[in-house]
């Protein structure tokens, strides 16, 4: 990179492969794990391939942190009863984080390790050859590590659709399953259908509530519950069963299981199309809530208050020199409902900070504008602090560029931004004013990126954009970049059945 603070410091490479082209397959990361298959899953057979490095970890390894996993989604527009399956092309990366940040912090890490990827069931395909045409091609997948790959692994996917019926380019972080998540997105324009994907790797069948918070004075369904089975992946048509809201904001609950959820949204305006994203979960319900990583362009803030009074929120936008409040940004958002408010036109990306007396959710959204801008929405979401260290492994698209926002609450920060690139860690150490934040460039061929806090105790968050194209024809994408679990308890995760 250009930035003379820029180095590079011994790493491995984050593998890769295309959903299209094969099997999806075990990844090493910078911990130098081994790889092995991934039949121990019970899932469906898929070939793990690639030179042994390490051996299966002994039991009381120092620093053993028993087993992480990350739940994948796989392609969003297959697999949705109500819906037609659209295909796509897209990628799957996994990482461990680079030693150097994992020996700064003081980490414990085992000897050895695996981190492995299998793929999971796909239910309520379609067509009879929807489950034939994605196995191992794109089909949900679990991401499971253990000894030195249960520290701190991350995993992403990117997918590329470019249909009559749906364009966009669509970024996913998997996560760990839970009990809990809010996802943000849709609405009542013509053409918008909104897809809620709800996966489950453990054994045993999940149940899950759905409820919708919706516009004030609006009636409708607020409340629906489906059946996850063990190990695949349940597709709900929202407006199919909650019917149309402008601004739908959505609680999953699971009981019986955790599941990871993930919010797909299509739009086609008239005779073209308007875009696609995947829209991960947003922060939980809370009194201040930063969006990290906004796009340039026309946005619009959504917000939710589950409470039972009314909230009254205060709209700022931060940039490099800090947070600026919104004209007219003040909203009274009625309990039990969601709103949404226009935000002024940006000409460069940023973050967007929601305050309010009660605890609310919130997204925003960047839709296109009109003639000579870009074509596709982006949804970008809430985010936790990354605490000691977040990181993300969400793939560029072929041809993509992509970039790390990084935002500090409440005091400056200083922090370290690192990429893999090729099996070496390009860094960069930024400054971010009180408030504030900064943008970092993301290599070409990076495979991960890390975002650590140097500055003790500072409250930092950060997401990554991704872009393909330009003007007209730019695909873009928004995700968070997540705390990774680094110690025992830190991440609620749901063992391998």
């Amino acid at each position: 990179m250009s930035d003379p603070r820029s180095r590079a410091e011994g790493a491995t490479a984050p593998a890769r492969r295309p959903w299209h082209r094969g099997a999806l397959v075990a990844l090493a990361g910078a911990a130098a794990v081994g790889l092995a298959a991934a039949g121990a899953l019970h899932a469906p057979a898929v070939t793990v391939s690639g030179p042994s490095v390490a051996t299966t970890p002994r039991a009381g390894d120092d620093g053993s942190l028993g087993t992480t996993e990350l739940a994948c989604p796989g392609a969003p527009f297959l697999g949705t009863p109500g819906v037609p399956d659209l295909p796509s092309e897209g990628r799957l990366v996994t990482a461990t984080p680079p030693r150097a940040d994992l020996a700064a912090l003081d980490v414990p890490v085992p000897p050895t390790g695996r981190l492995v990827t299998g793929v999971v069931g796909l239910r309520g395909t379609n067509r009879s050859d929807a489950a034939r045409s994605v196995d191992g091609t794109g089909r949900p997948a679990a991401v499971v590590g253990t000894g030195a790959a249960a520290v701190g692994p991350v995993a992403g996917t990117v997918a590329v659709v470019d249909r009559p019926r749906a364009r966009g380019l669509l970024s996913s972080g998997c996560g760990a399953p839970s009990a809990d998540a809010w996802l943000i997105g849709g609405g009542d324009a013509p053409g918008r259908q909104e897809r809620l994907l709800l996966t489950n790797l453990g054994a045993n069948p999940a149940t899950v509530e759905v409820e919708a918070l919706r516009t004030a004075g609006v009636d409708g369904a607020t409340s629906r519950t489906v059946t996850v089975p063990g190990r695949s992946r349940r597709g709900l048509f929202v407006d199919g069963a909650f019917g149309a809201d402008a601004v739908p904001v959505l609680h999953v609950r699971a009981s019986g299981g955790l599941v990871r959820a993930t919010l797909v949204e299509s739009w086609r305006d008239g005779t073209r199309t308007a875009g696609a994203e995947a829209i991960d979960p947003t922060a939980a319900p809370a009194t201040t809530q930063v969006i990290a990583a906004v796009p340039a362009g026309r946005r619009t803030v959504r917000i939710g208050n589950p409470g039972a009074s009314d909230a009254v929120v205060r709209l700022r936008t931060a940039d490099a020199r800090g947070e600026h409040p919104v004209a007219g940004g003040v909203v009274t958002v009625p309990a039990g409902s969601s709103t949404e408010e226009e935000l002024p036109v940006a000409t460069a990306p940023g973050s967007v900070v929601v305050r309010s007396d009660r605890p609310v959710v919130a997204a925003v959204a960047t839709i296109p504008a009109g003639a000579g801008e870009a074509s596709d929405l982006a949804w970008s979401v809430a985010s936790d602090p990354v605490g000691r260290l977040g990181g993300t492994a969400v793939p560029a698209p072929v041809g993509g560029r992509r970039a790390i926002v990084v935002h500090a609450s409440g005091s400056a920060a200083r922090v370290r931004v690192t990429s893999v690139v090729g099996g070496r860690s390009v860094v960069r150490t930024v400054d971010v004013v009180a408030d504030g934040t900064r943008i970092v460039g993301v290599p070409d061929g990076a495979g991960s990126t890390w975002v650590r806090p140097v500055t003790e105790g500072a409250d930092v968050r950060a997401g990554l954009l991704a872009a393909r194209g330009r003007g007209i024809a730019e695909l873009r994408a928004a995700s968070t970049v997540p705390s990774v679990r680094l110690r025992r308890g830190a991440v609620q995760v749901t063992p391998a059945g």
